[in-house]
């Protein structure tokens, strides 16, 4: 079994590879050189709220992908009932 210390290494660096991501957008790509994408942006939230890191980047995260939706919903009519795909 590895050690703790090797797994919290390898958790810290794969955390700040992520984090290195982050575009102006607030979008994460999946890799370096490419385009952000809706899902790896979600991917990178996740890790980062999961392990306590880098709010900033999540906040910014989650407005690019809000800003990215093909949804509009309806204030008046509940959520599930309110939603246009469009």
């Amino acid at each position: 079994m590895p050690q703790t210390s090797v797994i919290i290494d390898y958790y810290q660096r794969s955390l700040h590879a992520i984090q290195s991501l982050h575009q102006p957008s607030g979008g994460f790509p999946y890799q370096e050189n490419e385009d952000v994408r809706p899902d790896s942006t979600a991917w990178a939230i996740i890790a980062l709220s999961v392990f306590g890191r880098n709010e900033e980047a999540c906040e910014e995260g989650r407005n690019y992908l809000q800003t990215q939706q093909d949804i509009e919903l309806i204030p008046e009519i509940p959520a599930h009932q309110g939603i246009r795909l469009g």
